[in-house]
């Protein structure tokens, strides 16, 4: 059983950006592994890195959907993408200097950030693309 489960209640109903979600669950998962299995200070800042990348990638992609349907809460939900980039920059940052120590602490923020974003951010612009594709 993986640390973080991707299921259908996170869908957007855009298959590109729901295949994008999914590589983050990947990417957390990925990291929990490297935590349990106690890896070294230099395998957990490239899964980090990686996670800081993608997210930018996966930012601009659902930014750039949301102002061709007109998202009016666009500004507000890049506030929110803002916000864990910063986040992630700084335990980055923290983990490099102090080992493993903080691994948990990300994985944590991690966890809850996404769960949350998707539940109720992501699910607000999903709400307004559905009533958007129809008219």
């Amino acid at each position: 059983m993986a640390f973080a489960e991707w299921d259908d209640s996170y869908s957007v109903g855009v298959k590109k950006l729901d295949e994008q979600h999914k590589i983050l669950f990947t990417l957390i998962n990925e990291m929990n592994n490297l935590v349990m299995r106690k890896a070294s200070t230099i395998t957990y800042t490239e899964v980090m890195e990686e996670i800081l990348e993608y997210t930018t990638y996966h930012f601009h992609a659902e930014e750039e959907f949301m102002r061709k349907i007109n998202y009016p809460h666009l500004e507000e939900h890049k506030l929110e993408h803002e916000s864990l980039r910063a986040l992630m920059k700084k335990y980055y940052a923290k983990c490099v200097n102090e080992d493993f120590a903080c691994a948990n602490q990300v994985l944590e923020e991690l966890i809850n950030w996404l769960h949350t974003h998707l539940g109720r951010s992501d699910t607000k612009y999903a709400l307004f693309f559905k009533e958007f594709s129809r008219e």
